[in-house]
């Protein structure tokens, strides 16, 4: 039995009659000085079509594991500038001796989740697998875990909500436009000017065009029940129709479409999809979210 192996044994054994599991699509975490501790129930995975053998249900993990600095240094990375997330979420994974490199580790639910380097709001979700972006085949599989909609309730959490009068919004650029070769999105507050035009745009459950300080997207409502249900990736693939490769110029875009009650936290959402060639083609989602200074 490897160290890593013994000490998370040893702290299951301590800690997991004393804990109370969380309500599905929830988690908690704490990071102390020596260790990350999570305990979670993983939201259920997107629905199944009929007659599709169903993947294997996410099942409540417990992990409190304590690494010394020699094992860490022997975990292998992946190298390049392009791959410099994805080895954050691999020390994520495997040495969670830092407690500042994440603030949510979630192995069940398939997800990490970091504090940018800028601004005082700004977040990243990321999965834990290795995904490269949002042209990855993988995520138009049925089986997909449903990692907007964790996203969303992430932004929830750490960017905040109605009831502070903040709107939150997720992003993901397109990857002829990003840096980095690990999927992320990107968790923030939305720009008042671009949340006044949507709202007042006539957005339905069926897409239609959207323009904003010039550029053309294609737009539509969709409840959370829905974010959870449906591979949002492959709806936007199948749906949005354009070459071979147009997946690897989507940019995506969500926020809150207004509730009854104003400080109600949103139960439906504007999803947002355009195309872009390179940096300079306008607007990329990521653009439409309002960073603060730290």
């Amino acid at each position: 039995m490897t160290f890593r192996s013994l000490v998370a044994v040893v702290a299951c054994v301590v800690l997991i009659g004393g804990i109370s599991a969380c309500a599905p699509g929830e988690s908690t975490s704490t990071a102390g000085s020596n260790h990350v501790q999570l305990v979670c129930v993983c939201a259920p995975a997107p629905a199944v079509a009929a007659g599709t053998k169903a993947p294997t249900e996410p099942v409540e993990s417990v992990e409190l594991v304590e690494l010394v600095e020699s094992e860490c240094a022997e975990t292998m990375l992946p190298t390049g500038a392009r791959m410099a997330l994805a080895r954050r979420v691999a020390s994520c994974a495997r040495c969670l001796a830092e407690p500042n490199l994440c603030v949510r580790f979630d192995r069940a639910c398939d997800v990490v989740v970091l504090k940018d380097v800028k601004g005082k709001s700004h977040y990243l979700l990321l999965p834990i697998s290795s995904i490269s972006g949002i042209e990855s085949p993988d995520l138009q599989q049925f089986e997909t875990l449903p990692y907007l909609y964790y996203a969303w309730f992430s932004a929830l959490e750490f960017v905040g909500s109605r009831r502070n009068g903040i709107e939150i919004s997720l992003a993901i650029n397109a990857q002829t436009t990003r840096t980095q070769d690990h999927l992320h999105i990107h968790l923030d507050r939305v720009k008042p000017d671009v949340y006044d035009s949507l709202k007042w745009a006539d957005v339905s459950t069926d897409w239609s065009e959207w323009a904003y300080d010039g550029d053309l997207w294609h737009v539509r409502r969709m409840s959370l029940d829905e974010l959870k249900a449906t591979n949002v990736f492959a709806t936007i693939a199948d749906e949005l129709p354009g070459p071979a490769d147009r997946m690897t110029r989507r940019t995506v875009f969500i926020t809150g479409a207004p509730s009854f009650h104003k400080s109600r936290d949103a139960d439906e959402v504007y999803l947002a999809v355009r195309s872009m060639n390179d940096v300079h083609d306008g607007h990329s989602a990521e653009s439409l979210q309002q960073v603060d200074d730290a």
